[in-house]
């Protein structure tokens, strides 16, 4: 199970109980209520992203590097059957560090640490492949679409290449 912390839900299933509890909760809060529900997070010891903001926002853009992390947690390396080369393929390689100038000059950045392998944060949170999971996804599930039909949906099934990710299918119910 995949959980960044954010401040609202981005997830139905086993952790709908979860976000009743604790929604709209501040970011700490947040990681006590996952941890005493027994809802751990790849990132729980560091940032899985984070918003570099200029002294003076004086442009109207945000720089969006969404790809291009390198933080490969141990527990997903674990369940890939790709080498560490071969997982990689998928990254937008520094753009982020092509971007890093940006707040410099007025502008916001938004950089994610964790890969794109990881998780596509521009799909639509419920953007899954029903064939990648043990149980049944739910109806609210958007298993059609053209980007889970090619292997990449939020989490993704390939990488490029068409190389498939993990080793077996993976479980809703995953702690």
């Amino acid at each position: 199970m995949i959980i960044l912390f954010r401040e609202t839900p981005c997830c139905t299933g086993p952790l709908a109980a979860f976000w009743a509890n604790c929604g709209g909760a501040a970011i700490k809060t947040v990681r006590k209520c996952a941890q005493e529900n027994g809802l751990n997070s790849d990132f729980a010891d560091r940032p899985a992203f984070e918003t570099i903001r200029p002294r003076l926002q004086r442009m109207p853009f945000v720089f969006n590097s969404a790809h291009s992390g390198r933080d490969y947690p141990q527990r997903f390396l674990d369940m890939t059957r790709l080498d560490n080369l071969s997982i990689r393929q998928s990254e937008d390689a520094y753009v982020d560090e092509l971007f890093e100038r940006a707040p410099h000059m007025g502008a916001l950045m938004l950089r994610a640490h964790f890969p794109r392998a990881y998780l596509d944060v521009n799909r639509e949170p419920y953007e899954l492949d029903p064939k990648m999971f043990h149980e049944p996804l739910a109806a609210n599930y958007n298993t059609t679409s053209p980007r889970v039909a090619a292997g990449l949906g939020t989490i993704a099934k390939i990488v490029a290449e068409r190389k498939p990710i993990y080793r077996e299918k993976l479980s809703m119910m995953t702690r």
